[in-house]
């Protein structure tokens, strides 16, 4: 009996110990998307860059900008405002879609504000808001499909 009411106390004073642990939390509020383009030449690769800080670019050969893409954003919250945050995204994985096998690789990712290359703190309520960029990048010679294409990557908070 005393060995259960000990495990019991211990699990109670671990989670008192450690309460800041559950609080935080990360929520992607927008994806990072790619707009709608056109690859009209694709004998080389070619690329199209959404920025972290907002707006796209795609190479003027080669590609036709329809529809502007957006930065990815998320929302991170329940941090002690004198946490430095940081951040690592890897794992992407190639852009395919449900048509045919031709794919689009995803990579360069950047991050405003730079967290990955400068921790920041979160603001006095313990909230940050991370913009997310990348490059998208043809397979030169390969033709692709109209449909859309996605894929994953990970982001991972650090602390």
């Amino acid at each position: 009996m005393k060995k259960s009411i000990f495990l019991v106390c211990l699990l109670i004073l671990t989670v008192l110990a450690l309460p800041s642990l559950a609080t935080q939390s990360g929520v992607e509020t927008q994806q990072i998307t790619f707009g709608h383009i056109i690859i009209t030449d694709n004998s080389a690769t070619r690329n199209c860059v959404v920025a972290a800080t907002g707006g796209e670019t795609c190479d003027a050969s080669g590609v036709l900008l329809l529809i502007s893409g957006e930065a990815a954003f998320y929302r991170l919250s329940g941090f002690d405002p004198n946490t430095a945050v940081g951040a690592v995204i890897d794992n992407a994985t190639p852009l395919t879609n449900s048509v045919d096998a031709s794919a689009l690789d995803i990579g360069s990712f950047t991050i405003n504000p730079p967290i990955d290359t400068s921790p920041q703190t979160p603001d006095a309520s313990g909230n940050m808001t991370l913009k997310i960029g990348a490059t998208l990048s043809t397979r030169a010679g390969t033709t692709y499909a109209i449909a859309p294409y996605h894929g994953t990557y990970r982001l991972t908070i650090t602390f």
